[in-house]
This record gives C-alpha cells, structure tokens and sequence, in this order.
C-alpha cells in the first residue's frame, strides 16, 4: 500500500472515493498518483489530499478534502456575475499551477 502506518480507530468530515473494480495495472497507476498526491503538499485552491485505504487491492480508496459547495462544474454554472465566474476561474488557475510547479520539481529531483 500507500501508507504503512497502522490506524485502529478515525473520525473523517470528508470525500471517501474509491477506484471501480481496478485491475492489475489500472490499479498500480491508481497507487503511484496517490504517491505524488502525497508528496505534493497543500494549497488553498486543491483539494486536501488526506490518505488512502489500500487493503483491499482490487479496489483502493482515497480520502479527500469535503468539497461543501459540490463539483467545480455546479459551481460555475451556478455563478451568476461574470465576476463570480472570473475569480473561481483565477483559482483554479492558482491550483493547477501550485500542483504542476509540485509535480515538476519531483521530476526533476529525481532525474
């Protein structure tokens, strides 16, 4: 798995996804993107990435931050000042950014 730590007892207010029925290599794809999910730190524009349930491996499961107003999508189409529209489309623009340069800088730690 992920994680190696042992958890006996949580309490989580939050997004539990999990991978439909996943096979061999869909899964080991699955287990390195939860890698770099962990290694890749905190923003205040990317979902809170908490940790992962990977015993059963058929079916692995990521723990996400609560998204409380729903998906990005329901978001914007909700937006009705163009305004409202911009500053959500400056953020995600933030997030995506903060996790590209996070992501980059890993590459090229390992190269």
């Amino acid at each position: 798995g992920v994680f190696r730590d042992k958890v006996t007892m949580a309490t989580h207010r939050g997004a539990i996804m999990s991978l439909k029925k996943g096979r061999g290599r869909m899964v080991a794809a699955f287990l390195r993107e939860l890698h770099i999910l962990r290694l890749c730190g905190t923003h205040p524009n990317v979902i809170k990435f908490y940790g992962a349930l990977t015993c059963n491996s058929a079916r692995p499961q990521v723990i996400l931050e609560l998204c409380t107003k729903g998906d990005l999508f329901r978001l914007i189409s909700q937006c009705t000042p163009c305004h409202d529209r911009k500053t959500i489309y400056g953020s995600v623009e933030d997030g995506t950014m903060f996790t590209f340069t996070q992501i980059f800088q890993m590459l090229r730690d390992i190269a």
